[in-house]
Formats: C-alpha cells, structure tokens, sequence
C-alpha cells in the first residue's frame, strides 16, 4: 500500500469487507440474479460518493483527489463488466470496459448490417425502414410513421440511399462508409447516447475490418454484407479474430477482468463478483482433472468406475483455481480495496465462502463438498460473526459494515469559474529586413513589375494582317499538362 486514501482528513482501514444482509423475510440464500444488480448499483453508489468527496478535496491520494482513473472494479465475465457499465453510466460515471468480447457480437455490428444492406437495396421498402430505425440514423417510430404517409420525404431517403450505393460502387466500400458518417452525423448522434464512447470506437472499428475484408477477399456490395452476417452468425463465425478495441480511457473508470488484471495495480479496487461455485452439479458431466497416479497429466474422465473419485479432485482443483483468482483481484489494490460477500445460492463453494467460513474438520473426500456443507449449516448469525472475527484478526486493517442499499444520485461535473479572457498588446519587436519568400509572392504584393515577353501578346487578326505575317495553321487544342495555363497568374 502506498498514498492511503485519507477521506475528510482521516486514513480508514485499506480492506472493506461488505456484506449483503439476507432478506429477513425469507431466510432464504439471496438467488445470484438478484444479487449482481444490487451490488452493481452499491459499488456504482460508493464510487460517485467518493468522487463527490473528490470534487471538494475530501477524498486524497496523497495530496492529489481522487479521480476516475484511479479506480478498477475487477470481474469475472463480460456479462459483469457490462452489468456494471449500465450502472455506471447511470449516474454520469465515464467508465472504459477492458473486454475480450467479439466486435461482431456489439450491438452496432447488427445496426451496420442493417444499415449497409439498406444501402445496397435502396428499393427494399423493409429494408430501408429498417435501416433508418437503427441508432446510427436515429429515426424514431414516429419519424418512421410520417415518411410512410409522405411520399416525398420518403423519396427522398430513397435517393440518399441510393447516392450512397453508387458512390460505394464507384469508388469503394470505406470512401462510401465515411461520407455515410458525415453526412448522417452518425458519431455526434453516437455520442450523445448511453455508453458512447464504446459504440463509436465499434463503429469505427467496424469501417476498418469491413475494408479490410472487401480489399483482401475482393466483396463486392451483397458480398461485404453476407461476409458480416456470416461473422455475427455463431455457427458459422470462426475464432475470434477481432477482439473489441478499447475506447478512450482519460479520465474514465476501469472495468476489467480479474484474468487481465494480473501484475497490474490500481489505487482503489472493487471486487463485487467473486463468488463463483466449485461443484460440478451435473453427475452425467465429463470430468477434467490432473490425475497424480499419471505424473499430473491433464485427464478427462468419460464414465470410468473412478468417475466419483476424480470428480471430487475436479472440484478441490476448481476450488484452487478460484483461490488463485481471489487473490489476485484482492492483492491489485495500491490503496483501498473492497470486497462484497453474502449468502447467495449456490455459492458456498466458492473462494471466500472457504477463506471466511472454512469446514472445521477436513476428513471429507471433498474439500468443496465440506466447505459447502459448513456454509448451508450457518444461520445469519453465524456468517455474519465469521466475518467479524477476521475483522478482529486483522488488527484494524479489515474494516466490516453491511452494503448500502445503493441510492445515489448522478455525478455532476464539477463547475467552472467564469474567466475574464484578456487580449495582450505585442509590445516586441519583428525583424523585416529579410525574408524568405516566393517570386510569385514578390510580384503579387507589386513590388516588382514583370515585363511580358513579346510573345506573351498575341497579336490580333488585324494586327496580323497590317504586319503582313503570315498566320500559321493552328493545330488540335492542347490536353493534359500542355492546357494548363502559362505564367505567374495559374493557380491564383
């Protein structure tokens, strides 16, 4: 740990142990589908409290405040990470999601299909309606109504459409694709919406691979759309060869899996989705395990007569491997960490349910099969003592209070002072003895007169005949460089 978080003047303990306190009504474990919501709108809650405190100089690192950057909550899946996005943004909190994800499985690769095969059938009534529909071009159910009854305002659309097409025809798929985005305003209409950063980045990126597969593979129009279909497509998409490319991270909080977190560090840590069970419930499930009577080798067990055995080896190596996880998204921290832990349905063999609640006696086959055992057992009571003897353990560094329910009201950007804009007098001196120019620029600015050579002026057909010169034939009109014309004047 190094520069503490000091709130209001005071260092608090660097470890926050919340617990979700189980719904007194019921009794029941708290299902998981209802857990990851509420904890996403706590943690969402309690980093807009901190930056409102850091707004007013009341939350420090060091002698800085704190700000968005300096903060990581760590998951599991992308499916967390997004579920944490929304929340988030919810309250005006700028976040960057550090995802794996496939480009084409965003939402914007659908909404450029259907916008680019509109394009290509300009004609296609349903194609088009469905086109305008998207985000990218931003019509609204009842803009659509209206260009259904006028025939002009739908015609309209119709020759745009069909612009783009032959523009796209002429002179290439990434010419056509980025006149498209200035024209409709794509990204400043992108921007405005939720999580915007992210959908420009992906539409952006979307233009390159698309040009990169028309070039590469030669698609013609109905060829570039049917390659991205195929690419959205999990059946038949292949593997993942675009990853989602990450947005802009100025001043943005860090969402990022625990995997892609390792041997980095941030000052303040969220770890609210650690719980993830060991069991292997499905009994007719293959099973993987490194089996130690075959020099550790990785094995997977089809239905042998030792099904059972290995399947309690799969668990405990399973267990082992979410240890691991845990202890790498709690040792990220620089400054403060928190951590959230309840009673959720099926997560009494997970990670902290071992760290916090460990089986009293190991006789067991199964490590995970006794730690689930002593979870099921324990009232309210018990879990929530568990977790204050490690607080007393810990000698203040472990600070335990139940999660807040999570009601916040949206960051507000911090205000700016009115500046009185003054415009200096140049009082210095510049040099005007030399400089280096241009004849052209000489003779524009009439400081030097340029006689024109006698054959500058052709003589007139009067003058020709009073001079007694005999024309010449004049040939075929010059082309190309030849009739681009003489003098100082081309160009001006």
């Amino acid at each position: 740990m190094c520069e503490p978080l000091n709130i209001d003047g005071r260092t608090e303990a660097p470890f926050h142990l919340w617990f979700v306190k189980t719904p007194s009504d019921t009794g029941k474990p708290i299902p998981k589908s209802e857990a990851r919501p509420l904890i996403a709108r706590a943690v969402a809650a309690e980093i807009a409290r901190l930056l409102r405190l850091a707004q007013d100089h009341r939350a420090l690192l060091g002698k800085r405040p704190l700000s968005p950057e300096d903060i990581a909550v760590l998951v599991r899946t992308n499916a967390e990470a997004r579920l944490m996005k929304d929340a988030l943004s919810a309250l005006n909190i700028p976040s960057v999601l550090y995802s794996t994800g496939n480009l084409f499985e965003a939402r914007e690769a659908l909404e450029v299909q259907r916008l680019l095969a509109g394009i290509v059938e300009p004609t296609h009534e349903s194609l088009v309606r469905t086109a305008l529909a998207t985000d990218l071009i931003g019509l609204k159910a009842e803009d659509l109504d209206v260009l259904i009854q006028d025939d002009r305002k739908w015609e309209a659309w119709v020759v745009r459409f069909k612009t783009y097409r032959d523009l796209w025809e002429r002179q290439g798929f990434v010419h056509m694709f980025r006149r498209l985005l200035f024209d409709e305003k794509i990204i400043p209409r992108l921007m405005a919406l939720p999580n915007a950063e992210r959908r420009a980045t992906n539409v952006l990126h979307l233009c390159e691979v698309l040009h990169q597969a028309s070039v590469e593979k030669k698609l013609g129009m109905a060829g570039l759309v049917k390659w991205l279909c195929d690419r959205r497509n999990p059946d038949t998409a292949g593997p993942q060869e675009h990853p989602l490319r990450l947005e802009s991270d100025e001043r943005a909080v860090r969402l990022v899996t625990i995997h892609k977190s390792k041997g980095l560090e941030y000052p303040v840590v969220f770890c609210p989705f650690t719980w993830d069970g060991s069991i292997v419930r499905n009994k007719t499930q293959p099973v993987v395990f490194h089996d130690e009577a075959n020099g550790m080798r990785l094995t997977m067990d089809l239905g042998s007569q030792e099904q059972d055995k290995n399947r309690y080896r799969t668990q405990e190596e399973t267990l082992a491997e979410n240890l691991r996880l845990l202890y790498v998204a709690l040792t990220r921290a620089k400054a403060r960490c928190y951590l959230v832990w309840g009673q959720f349905n099926k997560a009494e063999t997970s990670a902290p349910a071992y760290v916090f609640h460990q089986p009293s006696s190991s006789a067991q086959k199964d490590l995970a099969v006794a730690t689930a055992n002593r979870f099921a057992g324990m009232s309210k009571d018990e879990f929530v003592q568990d977790l204050r003897d490690a607080e007393a353990a810990a000698d203040g560094a472990i600070k335990l209070c139940e999660m807040s329910a999570g009601n916040a009201d949206p960051l507000q950007p911090p205000a700016t002072q009115d500046l009185d804009l003054v415009c200096q007098n140049f009082s210095g001196a510049i040099d005007a003895t030399w400089r280096i120019t241009s004849f052209s620029a000489l003779v524009s600015n009439g400081r030097y007169r340029v006689d024109s050579p006698d054959y500058d002026a052709p003589l007139s057909a009067e003058q020709h005949a009073a001079s007694g010169i005999i024309q010449e034939i004049s040939g075929p009109p010059e082309t190309g460089i030849l009739a681009f014309p003489r003098g100082t004047r081309a160009g001006r």
